[in-house]
């Protein structure tokens, strides 16, 4: 027999097994992940491959049946003599019925005839305790015994004696009598039926020898449960669990009340697998029990018996189950490798058990090479900030503007959500102003111009400085234009020192400057366009937006200009610009859309070659789709026409007369004082002028209004907006300005479109 097997024989199986764990590694703590607006994001989805670790050699196949032993016989080790066994259910009979002669049981054969011992087996006398016939390890069958198994053994029916004065035998091959080993006689006739009686004290009773297993196969081979089975504990190979009889049905049993073996050699066949009895009940038979050792030289190696894989680690043989199973044996090894489940979820080995990953598993540590990363793990963006850190969550600022870190040290982000200036500095964005955004201010590019959130500066006396509120409307007192005089409604300001100060009459040199109720407007000399907001737009600057104050302009190689969207009229194709003012958004070019719905329209000039550049010029009832005959008396200031769409794109709508208001006082109150600043906050004119109708009955075009005024349409009354010479209209001529003016209806005027 091999070493094993006499190893498997011989040892007690006393050991239970303990989970396999070496000492695992914490996490770093840096668990938290996030993302910048001008870095990359990774996603914990790109975890790392595991092919680089080094796997475990495959398991070795153990093929358990070669230990599988029938044991078909017993041998009485009294006597010697050999029986044969056969098992049914939870039990494990002996065939014979016992028919030995024993000093200690007084027995005899049926009518002292020693060929019906030979033919029936031996009959005990029941004052001594018959059950000391059995070979070792073996009793009396219990009535449960015979109830489960009498059908499937050759019972006998070799009579009964009873011994009085003398012995007398009755109903031999008629009906066999059996001792019971809980008080009772089991009795069978010839044909198999059979039942118990009480036993008698001065009977002679046969002897059938029983073992119970403990243990059956499948939960239907459980015997009935009824008062004589009561307690009997039973183990059910499928099931993998133990079940006792009480109140008249199985039930599992759990802990110490589970034992259902007490033979540690005991051994039990289910399908391939084969389980031994312990000292805590049956158990699938691992490696320990077939006389594998596991010891430090074999540390690692993986065996499988019956379709379980087993480890040798630490001295014990661990059973891989769980994720163990599915992605392999975790030990510290090979902590932090990754692997994913059938689920699909990734897990990292920490040691001793597949866990969700750390931040540290997927994308590594925090450390030279991982400064200025920024992922994205467990849905929430983490940056790698410093290698002295580690991972962190990105703060809300900096998922607008981006994260700072090591490698964007004193980086400078004009913040336009707070209008701040915010400088990176270990680890944090923290408050700069203007001198982390201009250059430096020397006597090199002293007068220079800069803005700042619309704050317009110079720099003057190596120091950059806001331009005062008179210096925003007549323009900045540099050191070019020191001595320069500038008159505002009669008071003369000299430009001296950097500041423009008063003085009670005006000089022979001053400049005259014009005045209106509203606004002061600079000399030809001074610098009051937009350009004094924008500041300078160089190569550096390429692709800045600035804030003029309405919304934002943006430096590019032509200069300073205004992003317009588009808007692709689907009707025509035709692509027009639009521009964002007041949360409004607004055509910026002239309608030009002809379509058969447009019963009438013209072109500025009356030259077609204008329509394209200038957009054409409707009347008002054909804006609005109203018949051309309708009374304008009656359609004064009705609320129906408000957001009409007439014959705008779908989605936009003729602007009413509040609109136009609200456009131009947004205008005015912000960029209106400066000159020329229709191209840098995107509505700019265009001067197409306006033809009414007695000028169209002559032929007459005056040329005062072309090329010099456009007057828009509206949809309610006095929406006829445009530009003219007027000083009291609200419109849009060769200055710009924006004026209200109330025109007939039946004038031709170009249309913008807002958007609904």
């Amino acid at each position: 027999m091999k070493s094993y097997l006499k190893l498997f024989f011989m040892t007690a199986l006393l050991f239970t097994f303990a989970a396999c764990s070496d000492d695992s590694a914490s996490n770093s703590g840096e668990e938290n992940p996030e993302s910048s607006n001008d870095l990359e994001q990774e996603s914990s989805s790109s975890a790392q491959s595991s092919s680089s670790w080094k796997e475990l050699s495959s398991a070795v196949v153990i093929d358990i049946s070669q230990f599988k032993n029938d044991d078909t016989t017993v041998v009485d080790s009294v006597n010697n003599a050999v029986y044969s066994t056969v098992v049914i259910g939870p039990y494990k009979w002996i065939k014979e019925t016992i028919r030995i002669e024993s000093d200690s049981v007084k027995s005899t054969c049926y009518d002292y005839d020693d060929d019906n011992c030979e033919k029936y087996g031996r009959l005990y006398y029941n004052r001594y305790s018959i059950g000391k016939v059995c070979p070792k390890g073996y009793s009396l069958a219990s009535r449960g015994a015979y109830s489960y198994s009498a059908a499937k053994l050759k019972l006998s029916t070799g009579g009964y004696c009873q011994k009085n004065d003398t012995l007398a035998c009755k109903n031999l091959g008629t009906y066999g009598y059996y001792k019971t080993g809980d008080g009772y006689a089991f009795v069978i006739d010839s044909l198999g039926k059979n039942f118990f009686e009480d036993d008698s004290s001065n009977g002679f009773y046969y002897a059938k020898c029983v073992r119970p297993l403990g243990i059956v196969a499948k939960f239907n081979e459980l015997p009935a449960c009824e008062s004589y089975n009561r307690y009997e504990n039973v183990f059910v190979a499928e099931k993998d669990s133990s079940y006792e009889c009480g109140s008249d049905s199985w039930h599992a049993v759990t802990g110490t009340s589970a034992k259902a073996c007490s033979d540690t050699s005991a051994r039990f066949w289910y399908a391939d697998t084969m389980l031994v009895c312990s000292k805590n009940g049956w158990k699938v038979a691992g490696p320990t029990e077939i006389g594998e050792v596991c010891q430090p030289e074999i540390r690692y190696k993986q065996v499988e018996i019956s379709g379980r894989t087993y480890v040798c680690e630490n001295w014990y043989w661990t059973e891989l189950v769980g994720l163990n199973k599915e992605l392999g044996y975790c030990y510290q090894d090979i902590y932090g490798k990754l692997d994913t489940a059938k689920t699909g979820e990734v897990y990292a080995c920490h040691g001793s058990s597949w866990e969700k990953p750390y931040i540290n598993d997927i994308y590594g540590k925090c450390d030279s090479s991982n400064v200025g990363r920024v992922v994205t793990f467990d849905s929430v963006q983490q940056v790698c900030p410093s290698a002295q850190q580690g991972w962190r969550q990105l703060t809300d600022i900096e998922k607008e503007i981006g994260p700072c870190t090591d490698s964007s040290y004193h980086k400078v982000v004009l913040y336009e959500k707070d209008t701040t200036v915010r400088v990176c500095e270990k680890g944090t964005w923290k408050l700069g102003d203007y001198t982390w955004v201009f250059e430096t201010c020397n006597t090199s590019n002293r007068d220079m111009l800069d803005t700042l959130f619309g704050t317009p500066y110079k720099c003057q006396s190596s120091t950059w400085k806001r331009l005062s509120d008179l210096e925003r409307q007549i323009g900045p007192c540099l050191n070019k234009n020191n001595g320069e005089q500038v008159t505002v409604s009669d008071t003369v300001f000299l430009c001296s020192g950097g500041q423009w100060t008063k003085k009670t009459s005006p000089g022979s040199s001053s400049s005259s400057v014009k005045s209106s109720s509203s606004s002061a407007v600079s000399s030809s000399s001074s610098i009051q366009t937009m350009l004094s907001v924008l500041g300078e737009c160089n190569s550096a600057r390429i692709g800045v937006l600035v804030d003029n104050g309405l919304n934002k302009t943006k430096c590019t190689a032509n200069g300073w200009e205004y992003p317009y969207g588009t808007l692709t009229d689907s009707r025509d194709n035709h692509v027009y610009r639009t521009t964002e003012i007041a949360g409004r958004t607004w055509m910026a070019d002239n309608l030009k859309y002809n379509g058969s719905d447009v019963d009438e329209s013209l072109c500025p000039g009356l030259a077609e070659s204008n329509c394209e550049s200038m957009g054409r010029l409707y009347k008002w009832h054909t804006v609005m789709k109203l018949p051309e005959n309708i009374d304008y008396s009656l359609q004064q200031d009705s609320t129906q026409y408000l957001k009409a769409q007439g014959i705008c794109p779908t989605g936009w709508h003729v602007p009413s007369y509040e609109e136009w208001n609200d456009l131009a006082n947004a205008i005015d109150s912000t960029v209106g004082s400066y000159s020329n600043y229709n191209d840098y906050v995107g509505f700019p004119k265009m001067l197409s002028g306006y033809i009414s109708e007695t000028e169209m009955a002559t032929g007459y075009l005056k040329d005062s209004y072309f090329r010099s005024s456009t007057i828009y349409l509206g949809a309610s009354d006095h929406s006829y907006l445009g530009a003219s010479t007027s000083d009291h209209s609200y419109g849009m001529n060769s200055s710009a300005r924006l004026h209200a003016s109330s025109m007939s209806r039946s004038a031709s005027l170009s249309l913008r479109c807002i958007k609904d």
